[in-house]
């Protein structure tokens, strides 16, 4: 079996800081990987939705696409297109989910970011 192709998806993504009340507040624009206080200061402690959008694949034929999240903490929410779904191992094939464009959100807590979110096809 060959490698998977890889599709990084660094952004820029949008990040808005979520208040207490569970609103989300300012937004900024991110770029993966980085630090939660790089990215938001040194004294935010609070949450944060990651948002970003991606293109299906071209070409992808009989092979399935898989969304990896490595470092994700298991408390983080994820939706792909409005439905929430649950990553197990940090990953889920998302071949039959996928529409020509899709949007990726993460509610991310208490300074847990991730190291990288990327496509596989395989």
């Amino acid at each position: 079996m060959s490698a998977p192709h890889s599709i990084r998806l660094h952004g820029p993504w949008l990040a808005r800081l979520i208040d207490e009340s569970g609103n989300p507040g300012e937004q900024r624009k991110v770029r993966m990987p980085t630090t939660w206080s790089d990215a938001f200061g040194p004294n935010f402690n609070g949450s944060v939705r990651l948002e970003r959008s991606f293109g299906r694949p071209t070409g992808i034929g009989d092979e399935s696409v898989w969304l990896v999240i490595v470092g994700l903490a298991q408390d983080s929410t994820v939706e792909l297109n409005s439905q929430v779904h649950r990553i197990v191992d940090g990953r889920i094939e998302i071949t039959r989910l996928m529409e020509l464009r899709n949007q990726l959100r993460l509610d991310l807590s208490g300074g847990n970011l991730f190291d990288e979110v990327r496509l596989e096809i395989t």
